[in-house]
């Protein structure tokens, strides 16, 4: 007799069939090579995953290193404004000259090369093609390139091929990636005046924002009395002293003449100053003497700092309000009874010294601080 060939059985005790037994098998291995797929890619992205963190970790340290480079180079231009004379400081065609946008470009370099990015020390900036000098346009928010009265520096700091190299990777070599490349761009300019020393403002009165609202542009005409209207949308005010009534404005008036009278620091968006009700008719003729005691003996005008009150209309203002900017203007006449007018112009494009962080009034009429501030 044959013998009985052996069959196989299952733990249940049946029959097992080879091509089934085949089939399991080879469905194993092809799980685990997928698994093995899975688990080479999952691995290959958690590696780049950890370059990518520090990609991103090295841009946030050269935009600091931006930000801090394009500060220094708007500072050294405050500086640098701040030490004119008063006809050089307001004259808007001066350039820089090559020794001062030396300065500028110096302090750009020495305040990169004290940090680091990416594991890298001293990041150097090119000067040449990665630093821009020209004029800040708040409203649309670009930058001019020019050396004629420049208000902002724009710094690009990088690591890549061109300057300090690109960072190397850890892993993603595995994935043929063995450097990455890394910028940051800020722009730092000389902010809307936000704050006045203690002596600076020089005239009781103030705009309200509403003029500037209504689109009114450089060089135009306001009445500083009377007030009341869109030509006269303005007000006298006792800076901080309380109750704001005629004679406490004669007293300041008569010791602003003297010089005797330090008018109080402005904060923008904080200091509140007490405003008369408009004009005080009654010490029209203090106002007057003040003018006159300032005036340039030839063109018979006078430069005075005004700040900028909140208000959406030209009413005459009254009470305590708050300043959230400044302006600047020339008187240039003032007129006796019986018209009693004080005429001005408002100008533009004045550097003070002073904070920033006001209300960039209708664009760009306010006056600018020495100090700058970041803005893109």
């Amino acid at each position: 007799m044959s013998p009985i060939p052996h069959e196989r059985l299952t733990s249940e005790g049946k029959k097992k069939n080879p091509s089934q037994e085949s089939f399991l098998s080879n469905e194993r291995g092809v799980t685990a090579v997928l698994v093995a797929i899975v688990i080479v890619t999952l691995i290959a992205m958690a590696s780049f995953s950890v370059d990518l963190g520090f990609a991103w970790v090295t841009k946030n340290e050269l935009q600091n290193i931006a930000d801090a480079a394009a500060l220094a180079g708007s500072q050294q231009l405050g500086v640098v404004y701040a030490a004119l004379p008063p006809n050089q400081k307001e004259d808007l065609t001066r350039s820089l000259t090559s020794s001062e946008q030396a300065q500028v470009l110096n302090f750009v370099g020495q305040v990169a090369g004290l940090n680091r990015a990416g594991g890298l020390s001293g990041i150097a900036i090119d000067t040449a093609s990665d630093v821009s000098i020209g004029t800040w346009d708040f409203a649309t928010k670009t930058l001019t390139p020019t050396l004629v009265r420049p208000t902002a520096v724009t710094v690009t700091a990088r690591r890549d091929g061109n300057v300090n190299g690109p960072i190397s990777t850890f892993f993603a070599n595995v994935m043929g990636i063995s450097e990455i490349n890394v910028a940051a761009t800020a722009t730092a300019a000389l902010g809307p005046l936000g704050f006045v020393p203690p002596g600076t403002a020089n005239f009781p009165v103030g705009i309200s924002k509403r003029w500037f609202d209504e689109g009114h542009d450089c060089g135009d005409s306001i009445k500083f009395h009377p007030t009341g209207t869109l030509d006269g949308c303005a007000g006298w005010h006792t800076f901080t002293t309380s109750p704001a009534n005629a004679n406490s404005l004669r007293t300041i008036l008569t010791d602003l003449k003297d010089g005797s009278y330090v008018s109080p620091a402005i904060t923008a968006g904080q200091t509140q100053l007490e405003f008369t009700g408009g004009t005080v008719a009654s010490v029209f003729d203090e106002m007057k003497a003040l003018y006159d005691a300032n005036k340039d003996p030839v063109t018979g005008t006078w430069d005075v700092k005004i700040p900028v009150y909140d208000s959406d209309d030209c009413g005459n203002p009254g009470g305590a309000i708050t300043i959230v900017g400044f302006a600047t203007a020339t008187v240039t006449e003032v007129l006796e009874a019986p018209e009693k007018q004080i005429m001005a112009k408002v100008t533009c494009d004045k550097i003070l010294d002073g904070r920033p962080g006001g209300t960039m009034v209708n664009g760009g009429m306010s006056p600018l601080s020495t100090i700058p501030a970041l803005v893109s």
